[in-house]
C-alpha cells in the first residue's frame, strides 16, 4: 500500500483473476466460443457487496430470477448485465455510450460465436417484457432498467393513481368536456 497508494495493483490482480477464470470457462470449448459479459457479475459479487457497489436485496433479486429453467437463468443473466450496464459512466470522457438495449444484451450473452444470438434475440424480447410487467425492470424507450426499491414503490404508486382515473367516469368526461 506505501507504494501503491491508488491500489493499481489490486486492481491488475482482480483483472487478471477475471481474465484466467473466463480463459478458463471456453479453454475446452471448440474455437469460437467466448466468454459471455455476464460472468463478470458472478466473478465479482462478492467484491461488489463489500464495497456496496451491490445492494444485498439486489443480489438476492437477480438470484432469485434463476428457478432452475432455461428462461429463468436466462432472466438472472439478463438482471446481472442490466445491473453492470447501469454502472458505467454515461456522461464525459469515460462514457461508453452502451446502453441495456435487447439487441446490446443479447450481444453480450452469446457464448458461440458459431450459432450466433439468432435464438436470444427471439427470447430476450419476451423475457425483458415479463419482467418490465412484473416491476423487476424498468423500461425507458428502449433501455431497460432495474427498479430500486424507491422506484418501485413510485411505480406501484403511479399504477394505483392510473387505474382510478380511468375507472373514475366522471373525471374524464370532465376532463374532456374541459379541453
Amino acid at each position: 500500500r506505501a507504494i501503491d497508494p491508488g491500489g493499481t495493483q489490486g486492481q491488475l490482480r482482480t483483472q487478471l483473476r477475471v481474465v484466467h477464470e473466463s480463459n478458463r470457462m471456453v479453454a475446452d470449448k471448440t474455437v469460437g466460443h467466448v466468454v459471455p459479459a455476464d460472468v463478470i457479475y458472478d466473478q465479482q459479487t462478492s467484491s461488489m457487496l463489500q464495497t456496496a457497489v451491490l445492494s444485498r436485496e439486489l443480489d438476492l433479486l437477480i438470484q432469485q430470477m434463476d428457478d432452475g429453467t432455461e428462461d429463468g437463468k436466462l432472466r438472472s443473466r439478463l438482471c446481472k448485465l442490466i445491473f453492470l450496464i447501469s454502472k458505467l459512466p454515461t456522461d464525459g470522457a469515460a462514457a461508453t455510450g452502451l446502453h441495456a438495449t435487447a439487441e446490446t444484451l443479447a450481444d453480450l450473452m452469446v457464448e458461440d460465436l458459431q450459432a450466433g444470438s439468432g435464438k436470444l434475440r427471439q427470447q430476450i424480447p419476451t423475457l425483458l417484457e415479463g419482467l418490465v410487467n412484473k416491476g423487476t425492470l424498468l423500461r425507458i424507450e428502449d433501455e431497460y432498467r432495474l427498479q430500486t426499491a424507491e422506484s418501485a414503490d413510485w411505480e406501484a404508486d403511479y399504477r394505483k393513481r392510473l387505474a382510478a382515473i380511468r375507472a373514475d367516469e366522471t373525471r374524464i368526461a370532465s376532463e374532456r368536456e374541459s379541453e
